[in-house]
């Protein structure tokens, strides 16, 4: 499998994407005092994992198409200014066609930050990315109980259209609102559609990236589980888990557990410390977050 830096994921089913804490004194100002500070010290997770040595030997994300499936973007933040994108839509609520329309932003104010984390850009203001040369295609969807398996996998067709090689969704199904037997029988007819585009993907060597979920579970979430039920899919599927600072396993975040042979532990953050991202809403904000989906 290739490799590739990741600290990304997680967001509510049904309805919204979201995160464990959020500082709104930050989230609501611009970035002050942090001149004092480097563009990467700012973002502890960089130093965690390494980065800058992979940076060094040339692995930006350069030519990398990454596929951002979340709420949206504020492409008028400074952290995505004169990038390229390989594209970016919205996905109509009614699918009409398999209709796309154009980004309208970030309502939920979410995609912005794990768009961040990703690929935001390494100028010297802010934060930057870990593959801060990538070239980010984003979809933005309002997730709809009733077409959330069509809706996720138009996103990820239209994500592969584009030529993402490798596409993060920062969401996952809370166990405690499945049935109490899940298994491939179930999992078949609840996602039909997206498990027709994975497996697509799969043949095609496309990276899908998934929340281990913030629940404090024993195992991860749906869809971050799905190669436990179909094992075509562990190859190209990656679950995420959140650790915090210490390098122990951030208080909200669910295990492994049945997803362990696909599963990647990285800096997800948490009450003691948590990600800076970038804040949708104004073009110089920032905001310390946690959650799976960093």
């Amino acid at each position: 499998m290739r490799s590739l830096f990741v600290i990304f994921n997680a967001i509510f089913f049904p309805v919204f994407f979201g995160n464990c804490f959020e500082d709104k004194a930050v989230a609501n100002a611009t970035v002050i005092g942090l001149e004092r500070e480097s563009e990467t010290a700012r973002q502890w997770g960089l130093t965690f994992i390494g980065a800058q040595k992979a940076h060094d030997a040339g692995f930006t994300g350069a030519g990398v198409r990454v596929g951002v499936f979340d709420s949206g973007i504020d492409l008028n933040h400074s952290e995505f200014a004169h990038r390229p994108f390989a594209g970016s839509a919205d996905i109509d609520l009614n699918l009409l066609a398999g209709r796309v329309i154009p980004l309208a932003g970030d309502k939920q104010m979410h995609g912005t930050g794990v768009a961040g984390v990703i690929a935001a850009n390494r100028n010297g203001i802010g934060m930057h990315g870990v593959a801060y040369d990538a070239i980010p295609a984003v979809t933005g969807v309002d997730l709809a109980a009733s077409r959330f398996d069509a809706q996720m996998a138009f996103g990820f067709a239209y994500l592969g259209s584009v030529g993402a090689e490798f596409r993060n969704a920062s969401l996952s199904i809370r166990e405690t609102i499945l049935p109490n037997i899940v298994d491939e029988n179930y999992v078949e007819d609840f996602l039909p559609l997206t498990l027709f585009t994975l497996r697509q993907a799969a043949r095609g060597s496309t990276i899908t990236i998934w929340a281990a979920g913030n629940w404090s579970g024993k195992h991860a979430d749906l869809p971050a589980r799905l190669p436990y039920y179909f094992a075509e899919l562990e190859s190209t599927n990656l679950a995420v888990v959140a650790l915090n600072r210490s390098g122990g396993l951030a208080s909200y975040s669910n295990m492994c557990g049945i997803a362990a042979g696909w599963c990647l532990a990285a800096p997800g953050g948490d009450v003691e410390a948590g990600i800076l991202i970038p804040y949708a809403g104004d073009a110089k904000a920032y905001a310390m977050q946690a959650g799976t989906s960093f």
